[in-house]
């Protein structure tokens, strides 16, 4: 299966490559066949540099939006990689909670003092106020239950 994946991978690559080295084959080659299907001998230079200069102008925009695009691509990737961030943070208190809650006779000089003296008490009280979005499961500590 991954020697398959390897191979269409690689497939990719050299068909990219390959239509790659024809474009600029076409690209090259153009004037000579040009000049060739066009059948004059002599050719106005001053003409064909004004043409050239034309595509000159014309590439020059092209270049810029696409300059454009990768500024605007940047600044895209920069905010998703802020949203990370902030979600890695966000799970990681999420994760630091869900401890303390899982194990409260461990966290309770962090807790403070409760009137609630039975840590088994303390824990469901806990738990009753949590928010619905941390499950209670037992995954991350795999011996309370």
């Amino acid at each position: 299966m991954a020697a398959a994946s390897v191979a269409r991978r690689a497939g990719r690559v050299l068909g990219l490559v390959g239509a790659a080295a024809v474009a600029l084959t076409v690209v090259l080659l153009s004037p000579f066949v040009l000049e060739a299907l066009s059948g004059s001998k002599g050719v106005d230079w001053n003409r064909l540099n004004q043409i050239g200069a034309a595509y000159g102008f014309t590439s020059a925009i092209v270049s810029a939006l696409a300059l454009a695009g990768v500024a605007v691509s940047l600044v895209v990737q920069n905010r998703q990689a802020k949203a990370e961030q902030v979600q890695g943070i966000r799970s990681y208190y999420l994760e630091l909670v869900r401890l303390e809650l899982d194990d409260m006779p461990l966290f309770q000089p962090v807790w403070g003092d409760t009137d609630i003296v039975d840590p088994h008490e303390q824990s469901g009280m806990a738990n009753r106020n949590r928010p619905n979005v941390i499950p209670p499961t037992g995954e991350l500590h795999p011996h309370t239950g």
